[in-house]
């Protein structure tokens, strides 16, 4: 099953705004709030992931994830924190740039690309401080010469930012 990157947003924050709350049901209303969204466009969303057997939803009822539902989630989550790791940490971009960036991103990566970075990261943490200091002394390059001058910045893209 193939799902939109708008759909994938929406099992993102499904399982976010679920491990936030402790003592309530997640409603649709919750979720449209969430992703500044409106209420129809909500419930045909969350239909469709019923549809697809990743949501659990009943009338006037809660929002839960399916446990495929939650798979998918805790992959896109980590898969999201990975980006912002290798953007910050590795190309030693700003937190909030990378924040943008990564929700941009996650909907473009196989789970081949998801898995390698996955890897490297895990390799690059694991490096001795004088090996990591190769690609920490990139993060300080700021070669000008063929910059990207014509590119929209993109601050406020991505619905999480």
């Amino acid at each position: 099953m193939i799902l939109t990157a708008v759909q994938q947003d929406y099992i993102e924050t499904i399982y976010k705004l679920s491990s936030e709350l402790t003592d309530k049901k997640l409603r649709i209303t919750d979720i449209a709030e969430a992703l500044g969204t409106k209420l129809p466009t909500v419930t045909r969303t969350i239909k469709k992931l019923v549809e697809f057997g990743y949501v659990h939803h009943e009338s006037h009822g809660g929002v839960l994830l399916t446990p495929n539902g939650t798979k998918i989630a805790e992959e896109l989550a980590h898969l999201h924190n990975d980006l912002i790791r290798f953007f910050t940490d590795v190309l030693g971009m700003t937190k909030k740039q990378a924040m943008i960036d990564a929700c941009q991103a996650e909907h473009a990566f196989s789970s081949i690309s998801a898995q390698k970075l996955h890897e490297f990261l895990i390799y690059y943490r694991n490096l001795p401080e004088t090996e990591q200091e190769v690609i920490s002394r990139f993060k300080n390059i700021k070669n000008k010469k063929n910059a990207f001058k014509n590119l929209p910045t993109n601050q406020t893209s991505g619905w999480r930012a």
